[in-house]
């Protein structure tokens, strides 16, 4: 049978042992006789300490610039968050000053014209297969919109509504090349007469203008009204070029419209002109 007391008296003389060694190192080293084992040992662990207290140093300063690299992503990620809604609301608000600039401007113009009524309009849509040819407005026969109302801005005429729907309606632009309007110019000491036609570059050319008729650069362009398809003295723009030749029987000139038909975004219906009838009409004026 084995013998269990045989365990503990063993743990009890290791004990005993680990002590009376501990007193003898103790007075070993007191009475100096283990200086040399101590610089024996020094001098190997003093190194090693060193290696590691600069290999922990260098694992901390990596640590510190991963923690800190870290940190500066997350505070650039925050900031470009912060730019980014800053840029959306100035975006926003550039518009909305932009907009209601706008409609000041066409409020106030609506205010000083007595004789014309308006039904204001967005531009929802433009016709991508051409330039400034034909616009889409948010306003159709619901709104009273009928096909041949003139659409104008403060700035001066638009076009005309060719085509309408209940809630929307196709607009032709006056810069449209089967466009035709009658004009006047305003500012000579004769009323000149011509007829102005659209182009898709944008500008305006009048044309059919008398050879005795003179022209100045900046003279101001404006709806006739002869032929009944367009009310009278709705601006068209302003004359920036002249061309005369002694052989031609007329002279040309090319018109800068005030209207930036590729920044249209709001627009006026003239809601009581009514235009003649096309066989009414004087035989020569143009289908505009």
């Amino acid at each position: 049978m084995r013998d269990f007391n045989v365990q503990p008296r063993a743990l009890a003389l290791r004990l005993v042992l680990l002590i009376v060694a501990a007193v003898l190192l103790v007075f070993l080293s007191r009475q100096g006789w283990l200086r040399p084992v101590e610089s024996a040992v020094a001098f190997v662990a003093v190194p090693i300490q060193r290696a590691l207290d600069t290999t922990t140093g260098a694992a901390a300063y990596v640590l510190g610039s991963f923690q800190e690299t870290r940190d500066l992503r997350e505070e650039n990620a925050a900031l470009r968050t912060d730019v980014e809604r800053l840029l959306r609301e100035v975006i926003s608000l550039r518009g909305a000053e932009i907009e209601n600039r706008t409609l000041r401007e066409q409020l106030g113009y609506v205010q000083t014209t007595s004789e014309w009524s308006f039904i204001s309009a967005q531009v929802i849509g433009r016709d991508p297969t051409n330039l400034l040819d034909v616009i889409i407005i948010d306003r159709g026969s619901n709104s009273g919109i009928e096909s041949g109302m003139v659409v104008v801005t403060h700035l001066g005429l638009v076009g005309k509504i060719t085509g309408v729907s209940s809630h929307w309606s196709k607009v032709r632009l006056v810069t449209s090349p089967t466009s035709a309007v009658n004009v006047v110019v305003q500012g000579g000491p004769r009323r000149t007469f011509g007829i102005v036609y659209g182009n898709p570059e944008g500008n305006l050319q009048m044309r059919y203008i008398l050879q005795t008729e003179e022209l100045n650069l900046r003279d101001i362009v404006v709806t006739s009204g002869m032929g009944g398809g367009l009310p009278k003295d709705f601006v068209l723009g302003k004359v920036i070029h002249v061309q005369q030749e002694d052989y031609e029987v007329f002279q040309t000139a090319e018109i800068e419209p005030f209207v930036d038909f590729s920044q249209l975004e709001h627009v006026m219906v003239v809601a009581n002109f009514v235009p003649l009838p096309i066989e009414e009409r004087d035989f020569a004026g143009p289908a505009q």
